[in-house]
């Protein structure tokens, strides 16, 4: 758990995190066709594992 000196301080660190977070669906999209990719080259050069 976090403590902070004052409750300003406190106010700022919250206001700040929720700032910073952004939402998954954005997150995953960006990153499902590049693993995508990936495992596609993978089971090409490796084959199936069922």
């Amino acid at each position: 758990m976090l403590r902070f000196a004052t409750k300003s301080s406190a106010l700022r660190y919250t206001s700040y995190r929720g700032y910073q977070s952004t939402n998954l669906k954005e997150i995953l999209a960006k990153k499902t066709p590049d693993h995508n990719k990936k495992v596609f080259e993978f089971r090409k050069a490796y084959g199936g594992l069922w």
